[in-house]
């Protein structure tokens, strides 16, 4: 079977260079998720959890240094990566897969594991899941599914491949993944949001869960997504076409579907010459899944925050960045982001409906008491594919996140690390930078 031996037989060297370096960018973007979510409640709450509840030896809480079993590591780990939501995705796919396949990685590698080895379990990750997720829009296009549905898949085929399991067992423990997949659905954390967010945790947890059954001699049914004649395409060119090279990345701490707005916000702020409490109206123009909050509250909490244009807009005009859980703590107590959040109204345009998924714009407009108006035309989101952030701003990017959450030199050396992960003879010290506590 074509992906099984991808799976197992895929090398480093069979990547591209411009692929393997997209897998160092998203890898160390994912791990600046994963540092940030560290100090969320959300974040503590499933620590707590996993150790009161699952004994075992196998698995590390990443900066907290308890040991856990292996799939109550990857559950808590997942989660806390997600925690923020800060980290890349597929416009295809119509999702993220980082913090499940991060959270599968980091805690399945060995740590006499090659960077190579790393790298390539990553990247590979990457493309099965990416594709699965392709694939289960493609066969449910009625349904609009959270990443946890499919990125499962990929989580399933990183520990398979390094639990070593045989080509038969990883077939089944594929099948398991897809059929114990989570269902959510993404219009009701969204509608609804709360710390179940994109469901990453149990994603890694069931997707390693089923490398380890099938281990065991556990079977598992046909995967659907990779098998079915009708989804055939999508994985005839695995190992030839790289889906990760179509990945994007967001510079701000909300769903991707806000972010479009944001940039268009970000286009007027510059220009505002009137201070914020003169402005009366401000018209947010964008796809429909981005609109189609009506009247949601202010948000309480992040969680909250994540899915609400109208918060997004406000706090980023007010603030100018939205990627530290110190701005949000300060926008949900001020008095100017309440304000304009009032002055707010969403509205779908027809136009950017039509281009989305694979693109995704918005326009701001806004007006003032003293009759100015401010355009911003017609804005593509930051950070798309077509226009990836430069190494440096990735770099930017991570040492804002772990600023206050890591010691400057702890911070430095997981930053070296993953860019050189090509170089390392094992990654021991990696791990032992995510594991240890966090003593800063």
């Amino acid at each position: 079977m074509q992906v099984i031996n991808f799976i197992h037989q895929l090398k480093l060297e069979d990547i591209p260079e411009a692929i393997q370096r997209e897998g160092i960018r998203s890898l160390i973007d994912t791990l600046g998720a994963a540092i940030i979510g560290h100090n969320t409640k959300l974040s503590h709450i499933v620590n707590e959890y996993v150790v009161a509840t699952y004994g075992g030896k196998g698995g590390f809480l990443w900066l907290d240094g308890r040991e856990v079993s292996l799939p109550a590591a990857v559950f808590a780990n997942g989660m806390t990566t997600d925690a923020m939501g800060i980290y890349g995705g597929h416009p295809l796919a119509r999702g993220t897969a980082g913090a499940t396949l991060l959270a599968t990685l980091l805690t399945t590698v060995t740590p006499n594991a090659t960077g190579k080895e790393l790298l390539t379990s990553w990247i590979m990750g990457f493309e099965i899941a990416f594709r699965a997720g392709i694939a289960l829009n493609k066969r449910d296009s009625s349904k609009a599914h959270t990443a946890c549905t499919w990125n499962i898949i990929g989580s399933a085929a990183i520990a398979s491949r390094l639990l070593s399991l045989s080509p038969s067992q990883t077939e089944h423990a594929l099948g398991i993944a897809e059929y114990v997949a989570p269902v959510a659905p993404i219009p009701k954390t969204v509608g609804y949001p709360t710390m179940v967010r994109t469901g990453a945790g149990w994603a890694a947890m069931e997707g390693v869960t089923s490398a380890l059954l099938a281990r065991q001699g556990f079977t598992g049914s046909p995967t659907f997504n990779i098998e079915e004649k009708e989804v055939a395409d999508i994985w005839d060119d695995l190992g030839q076409h790289w889906q990760l090279s179509k990945s994007y990345y967001k510079p701000y701490t909300v769903c991707r579907w806000m972010q479009a707005g944001m940039d268009a916000a970000l286009v007027l702020r510059d220009h505002l010459k009137e201070d914020f409490k003169s402005i009366t109206s401000i018209k947010v123009h964008s796809f429909a899944v981005a609109t189609k909050e009506r009247n949601m509250p202010m948000p309480k909490n992040t969680e909250e925050a994540q899915f609400n244009l109208k918060f997004a807009v406000a706090a980023i005009l007010v603030y100018g960045e939205l990627g530290r859980a110190t701005t949000f703590e300060a926008a949900f107590k001020s008095d100017i982001v309440a304000h304009l959040y009032d002055c707010i109204e969403t509205i779908e345009e027809e136009k950017f409906t039509s281009i989305y998924p694979n693109q995704r714009f918005a326009r701001v407009i806004i007006k003032t008491y003293s009759g100015m108006t401010y355009d911003s035309g017609d804005i593509e989101e930051k950070w798309a594919s077509t226009e990836p952030p430069t190494d440096e701003e990735l770099k930017e990017k991570f040492r804002a996140l772990t600023k206050g959450e890591l010691s400057e030199k702890r911070a430095t050396d997981l930053e070296e690390m993953v860019w050189n992960c090509i170089s390392l003879s094992n990654v021991s010290s990696l791990l032992e930078l995510m594991n240890q506590p966090n003593l800063s």
